[in-house]
């Protein structure tokens, strides 16, 4: 639950809080995004005209479906990006968060995931559980899909402020802060159309702008979230 007569920011001022936090990093912010995409998104995506690879991407949720007869390059290029895909989202996150927090966010901080053994192992399941979680819903209908990313949408932020957390736990704690908040959240990804149309029609040249825009735009909303919700 979150504590009575908070004032939440509306979409604006949550994007123009980001654009206020992105002076002065928009190289580094930029920097991150591309890794992370060029590791976690893009090998599984190279055959995707000619092998059908469908892939869904949502709230940062990346779901990648294999429907037709891959090649065993592709397939073995969708898991390599999946395998990585929660280790590099959790870096992500923590590079977000730290700089919204007037920290010293660096590009070094996508290894985060990296640190360890257990932490990779943790972060892959993290990622396996919501995937499938949000698969099984939308099989059901797309808007239960969607209300499931926007649910978990708050687990990679809550294991980096809470790493002794399990998975099933961050997993929980986020359906928790999301309670009465999803709609927000809709509205400030909805906010963010115009912008990534824009994207789509320039061959996605302008997410490069766009994409650390957009993630310092749902860190400050985690942050807000963060500070309303008491247990």
């Amino acid at each position: 639950m979150t504590v009575d007569n908070y004032i939440f920011k509306n979409s604006k001022e949550l994007r123009e809080l980001a654009r206020e936090k992105l002076k002065e990093n928009w190289l580094k912010a930029m920097l991150v995004c591309f890794i992370c995409w060029f590791v976690a998104d893009s090998f599984s995506n190279i055959s995707n005209v000619n092998d059908g690879i469908q892939h869904i991407s949502f709230l940062n949720n990346h779901i990648h479906l294999n429907f037709m007869n891959n090649s065993s390059t592709d397939n073995i290029l969708t898991f390599v990006s999946f395998l990585f895909s929660g280790a590099l989202y959790a870096g992500s996150s923590l590079f977000f968060l730290k700089l919204i927090r007037n920290q010293n966010a660096l590009v070094e901080d996508l290894l985060y995931g990296f640190k360890s053994f257990n932490l990779f192992g943790k972060l892959f399941l993290l990622e396996l559980i919501k995937s499938l979680f949000i698969i099984l819903w939308t099989l059901l209908l797309i808007v239960p899909g969607i209300i499931a990313s926007l649910k978990y949408s708050m687990a990679y932020y809550i294991i980096i402020d809470n790493p002794d957390l399990s998975v099933t736990d961050a997993i929980d704690l986020s359906t928790k802060m999301m309670d009465g908040h999803k709609s927000r959240l809709f509205c400030l990804v909805m906010s963010f159309f115009g912008w990534f149309l824009l994207g789509i029609l320039t061959l996605g040249i302008g997410f490069i702008w766009i994409s650390p825009y957009y993630e310092t735009s749902k860190a400050n909303f985690y942050e807000e979230l963060k500070e309303s919700y008491i247990d």
